[in-house]
């Protein structure tokens, strides 16, 4: 049927999991969490430092400073997000720990079920495991359950009739 063999670079893992964080279910509520409620906090901060200051010049420097404090967040806050992903994910591999994913990846779309061939060895999933496919900006996400997911870049299709035809193929497999 489809068999792919590809190398997985580091930066498509963070591109995978940016897309998780800002599009999962349970992700999007916690981004909709720090993406208000922060600036409302610091709004609060510098309202309540305004009112306990005598000072009407002390107490607006509090509510120019929160509020601008506020703004740069509510603006700047998907950036933040994504550097402190990256960063998260470059202190677990410095720490010594090796990277959910595996570098050379063979995978082999059967009739039945799926082959993931790796240096670990051989992982057959039936289509029924796939709990969605979703295809983002670079890649073609396969989600085996919540937070697990077979990262297939498109530069493994030669153009984008193919990667339609195997997206028709895949989400066929799912029904």
């Amino acid at each position: 049927m489809y068999q792919f063999c590809y190398t997985l670079s580091e930066h498509e893992y963070f591109e995978f999991n940016i897309h998780h964080a800002f599009n999962s279910p349970t992700s999007k509520k916690n981004m909709l969490f720090y993406h208000f409620v922060p600036p409302f906090i610091f709004v609060i901060c510098g309202l309540f430092l305004g009112t306990i200051v005598e000072e009407p010049v002390t107490s607006c420097y509090f509510y120019v400073a929160f509020g601008i404090v506020a703004i740069l967040w509510f603006t700047f806050y998907k950036w933040i997000m994504i550097k402190i992903i990256k960063k998260n994910i470059k202190r677990f591999k410095k720490s010594g720990y090796k990277l959910p994913y595996e570098n050379s990846v063979i995978i082999s779309f059967e009739d039945e079920y799926f082959v993931e061939t790796t240096e670990k060895g051989d992982f057959r999933t039936k289509y029924s495991a796939i709990e969605l496919v979703v295809s983002a900006e670079k890649a073609i996400y396969i989600y085996i359950n919540a937070v697990q997911a077979i990262i297939l870049p498109f530069t493994v299709f030669s153009d984008e009739q193919k990667r339609n035809d195997f997206l028709v193929f895949i989400e066929g497999k799912m029904a």
